[in-house]
């Protein structure tokens, strides 16, 4: 491998948030990278925070002086937070002017200068890596990539998380100025890149023929000991209901709906929610006359997979809102692979052509219907022999194709062909 002392290449990650195992793509970034040694891992981060000792041997949060258009920004606005894409959001003051004004200054902020400085330089220097590895997802981020990477002449391995860059700044933001360079310093990232990463198969194929380059596709992993302890349970009557993930993208809504269906179909079943404390905050309110729905504690990663083994069925939804299916279209949620080594069937609702929707189909694990498919539900339901069947066909697939090590294991191979010039 690249680094003749020990075996493994060195690994530069640049990103947005530290790495410290938080959130769905925390989560896979540490499953990925178990099988590189933590002193073979150094991070350039951006955002405030701590990186996780046992994930990273060294990190630099880049240094940020502020511009006078950021200050001015950061004081009309009162809250700033992450989308999924790492993209900067703001919240504005204002509710009526909340969505063109969060879009722009969004865009502003992305903007704004990035400088590396000489102790910046020195440090990415030291630490003398063989490739850099990002999942990108801003034009800060990408600028970020683009000067270390010339600088330390070293490819760089891009992984697209989500669609983001057919869909961020996709509006004429800036009047088309951060959709322009969004673009041209994607290019440039490719243009360093023998190949890139995908988070599904569906979006391997499409970026393949935007880049000219090959793709592979690498999604959440399940730890080995969580595989082997996994066994099928399905009950005949389907009780509890479970469902782990975000509340955005009006996912609320798709599970308000199937709560509605539930009510009337099979009243002994109950829908149990883990959310993120701050969708709880936004819409649990819209499931307050709706009885059957329960709410379990927010998850720290460690504990997703006791809570999946309580449940009969694990349910998987999207929107069918057009704006909603741009996002998701080549997605697969991080909790998808842990929903098939769980021994549990899916029940999954949302359009069929989006990839964590085919994907599920494609394993067999679990069922794909409308929103309005009630008999399909009632069906679902009651065929306690055809959900046996689907949980055993995820659970075979998670042991295939998603543990830890195996893919782990190719991650750290695919980097080190890269760092080598064998990849491509």
């Amino acid at each position: 491998m690249a680094d003749s002392r020990n075996g493994y290449p060195r690994v530069l990650v640049v990103s947005a948030p530290p790495m410290d195992g938080r959130g769905g793509t925390g989560v896979t970034l540490a499953n990925l990278f178990s099988s590189v040694p933590p002193g073979q891992v150094s991070q350039v981060h951006l955002d405030q925070g701590s990186v996780d000792p046992g994930r990273c041997g060294s990190s630099l949060l880049l240094p940020s002086k502020g511009s006078p258009l950021e200050g001015w920004i950061r004081s009309r606005f009162t809250h700033m937070s992450r989308a999924a894409h790492m993209s900067p959001t703001i919240v504005a003051a204002r509710p009526k002017d909340a969505g063109r004004a969060r879009a722009w200054a969004s865009a502003l902020l992305d903007l704004a200068p990035v400088q590396l400085t000489p102790a910046t330089k020195h440090w990415a220097t030291e630490h003398r890596p063989d490739v850099i590895y990002s999942q990108l997802g801003s034009i800060r981020v990408l600028r970020v990539v683009n000067r270390l990477a010339e600088r330390l002449g070293v490819p760089v391995v891009p992984h697209f998380m989500d669609d983001w860059k057919n869909t961020l700044y996709s509006q004429g933001e800036l009047l088309g100025v951060a959709r322009s360079e969004l673009r041209r310093q994607v290019q440039a990232v490719v243009d360093r890149s023998p190949l890139f990463l995908g988070i599904s198969a569906a979006m391997v194929d499409e970026y393949a023929a935007d880049f000219d380059r090959p793709g592979r596709a690498f999604m959440n992993c399940v730890a080995d000991d969580a595989l082997s302890r996994a066994s099928v349970v399905t009950p005949p009557t389907v009780r509890v209901l479970t469902y782990v993930g975000g509340l955005h993208l009006e996912r609320w809504r798709s599970l308000a709906r199937l709560a509605d269906q539930l009510g009337k179909i099979a009243p002994e079943a109950e829908l149990r929610i883990h959310a993120p404390k701050e969708d709880l905050q936004a819409y649990q309110k819209h499931f307050e006359q709706r009885n059957n729905v329960s709410w379990g504690p927010s998850l720290a990663p460690q504990s997703v997979h006791e809570a999946l083994a309580k449940a009969d069925v694990l349910v998987h939804v999207e929107s069918w809102s057009p704006e909603a299916r741009l996002y998701t279209r080549l997605s697969i949620s991080t909790k998808v692979p842990q929903y098939l080594a769980s021994g549990r069937p899916i029940l999954a609702i949302g359009p069929p052509e989006l990839a964590s929707m085919r994907y599920i189909l494609e394993t067999g694990g679990g069922e794909v219907l409308s929103e309005s498919d009630t008999d399909g539900l009632r069906s679902f339901l009651v065929d306690a022999r055809g959900r046996t069947e689907m949980a055993q066909l995820g659970l075979t697939q998670a042991k295939a194709h998603h543990s830890q090590s195996a893919v782990s294991e190719a991650f750290l191979r695919t980097l080190d062909e890269v760092a080598r010039g064998a990849a491509g």
